[in-house]
């Protein structure tokens, strides 16, 4: 089995699947597992993979660029998993699950503001920060409605406010 692991700290990776049941696989050629530093796949002297979030707000978001040519130059097998919390829920992992008030994240974009055909959303760009706080509260209740219903009913459903946003800002792709 091949297994091919991005990431921008492969030595970490590398070292914790060296160990245990996964280093034991290695060993015996029963794994063959991969790990690929998404830095080298940069533009830039600093090696730069992120960037801050279009329409502002805490944190960083991966940029494009280096995740898909590091994905092309170790032309994976598929399917091609990207984990997730909005993915298929792992039962096996830990018995509860936090998300801020039970939804999902919504979409994050950085630059470039089009890549590949896909453009960042304009309110994002608009600056209008409580339309931008609107918006992204409308794209967790999609994605939430859609991947995680049973957080949408643990929370008592949808407020009628909830409902107008869900109107006024349509799901992103």
């Amino acid at each position: 089995m091949r297994i091919d692991v991005f990431t921008i700290f492969p030595s970490l990776v590398d070292g914790f699947c060296s160990e245990s049941v996964l280093g034991r696989a290695r060993t015996e050629h029963l794994l063959d597992l991969r790990v690929h530093d998404i830095r080298t796949h940069t533009a830039d002297a600093h090696r730069t993979v992120d960037d801050s979030p279009f329409g502002g707000g805490a944190g960083m978001v991966m940029r494009p660029e280096p995740i898909f040519a590091s994905v092309r130059a170790a032309q994976p097998p598929r399917p091609l998993l990207l984990l997730s919390p909005g993915g298929k829920r792992f039962d096996q992992s830990a018995a509860n699950e936090s998300f801020e008030d039970l939804l999902l994240e919504a979409p994050q974009y950085t630059r470039p503001a089009e890549f590949e055909g896909h453009g960042v959303p304009e309110v994002l760009r608009s600056g209008d920060h409580e339309r931008i706080r609107r918006w992204r509260l409308a794209q967790s209740l999609h994605r939430t409605l859609v991947a995680r219903p049973d957080l949408i009913e643990r929370r008592g459903g949808l407020s009628d406010a909830e409902k107008r946003l869900l109107e006024e800002f349509p799901a992103q792709p």
